[in-house]
């Protein structure tokens, strides 16, 4: 198997009145750089877990598109 490290930030966010957690996840899979961003969201008794990701040059060009996107979710 191979061995990858990873490393992470997390940072509490307020979406659409909801709180949740925003993760980032930097790794390297097959020599590749990738890069994983999950939006964690609670209401009432559910929980969502939001992803993006892929090779770290892609989603890095693509973090202000990311943040429209889940600025437009519904939650019902």
């Amino acid at each position: 198997a191979e061995k990858c490290g990873m490393n992470k930030e997390n940072e509490l966010v307020t979406l659409k009145g909801l709180e949740g957690y925003r993760t980032i996840y930097l790794f390297s899979m097959g020599g590749i750089n990738q890069t994983h961003i999950s939006y964690l969201l609670k209401k009432g008794n559910l929980i969502y877990n939001i992803k993006f990701g892929g090779q770290s040059r892609y989603i890095d060009a693509s973090v202000v598109l990311i943040d429209k996107i889940i600025q437009t979710i519904k939650i019902k």
